[in-house]
C-alpha cells in the first residue's frame, strides 16, 4: 500500500490530455516536462520557490495530502471485478469516492495490511533520527517486505500485493516510437502547442 503515492500530483493533471488528444500526447508532455525540468536546474530556478506565499503552499500541499492518502485507502479494499481492462488484472476504484462503494479487505487480511502500513509509517517517521544516510522510505519498503513474507504468510496470512491489481512483468522497455499500440504523432508545432501548457503545469 506504498506504491501510488508518487505519481498523485501527475496523475490529477493528465486524465483530460489523454481523453482529448490521446495517450501519445502524454509522453511527449512528459519529456517535455524533464526538459522544462532540466532547464529550471540549470537556470537555478528553485530559490523562485520563496515567492509562492505561504498559504498557497500550504493549500497545494493540504490537497495533493488528501489526493495521496485517499489513493492509499483504495489499497485497502478489493478490485472490481468489472474493471479488468484485458491484461488479466483488475483495478482499483479510488479518489473522492473511495467510501462510496463497499469492498474492503477485513479480518486478518486487514489487520496485517494495517499493521504492515504502520510499520512503515513508524520507520518513516523515526528511522531519520537514527541515521540520514540511508533513506527511510527505502528501509520501510525493506522492513515491510520482510513482515509480509518472513511473519504473516509463515503465519498462514497473507495481503493483496502489486501483481494482484496490476501487471509488474513485461518485456525490455524501447521507445515509444518503436511500439506498435503507439500512433505517435509527429512532434510538430501543433503538437508542441498542445502539449506545452500540460508540461508546463506538470
Amino acid at each position: 500500500a506504498m506504491i501510488c503515492g508518487a505519481t498523485g500530483a501527475i496523475a490529477a493533471l493528465v486524465p483530460t490530455l489523454v481523453e482529448e488528444e490521446g495517450e501519445e500526447y502524454l509522453f511527449y508532455a512528459v519529456m517535455l516536462m524533464g526538459v522544462i525540468q532540466a532547464l529550471l536546474g540549470v537556470f537555478k530556478a528553485g530559490g523562485l520557490v520563496k515567492l509562492l506565499p505561504h498559504p498557497v503552499m500550504m493549500g497545494f500541499c493540504n490537497g495533493l495530502a488528501i489526493i495521496i492518502g485517499l489513493a492509499q485507502l483504495t489499497l485497502f479494499k478489493r478490485p472490481h471485478e468489472d474493471d479488468d481492462h484485458g491484461d488479466g488484472h483488475r483495478r482499483l476504484r479510488g479518489g473522492f469516492g473511495v467510501f462510496d462503494e463497499g469492498g474492503w479487505i477485513s479480518g486478518a487480511e486487514a489487520a496485517w495490511a494495517a499493521t504492515i502500513c504502520i510499520v512503515a509509517y513508524t520507520i518513516t517517521q523515526y528511522f531519520p533520527k537514527i541515521t540520514k544516510k540511508v533513506p527511510p522510505s527505502l528501509v520501510a519498503i525493506v522492513v515491510a517486505t520482510g513482515v509480509e513474507h518472513c511473519i504473516a504468510r509463515p503465519c498462514g496470512y497473507k495481503t493483496q500485493l502489486v501483481i494482484d491489481f496490476a501487471d509488474v512483468k513485461g518485456p525490455f522497455p524501447v521507445p515509444v516510437w518503436m511500439q506498435n499500440k503507439y500512433a505517435m504523432p509527429s512532434f510538430s508545432a501543433s503538437t508542441f502547442g498542445k502539449v506545452v501548457p500540460y508540461a508546463t503545469v506538470m
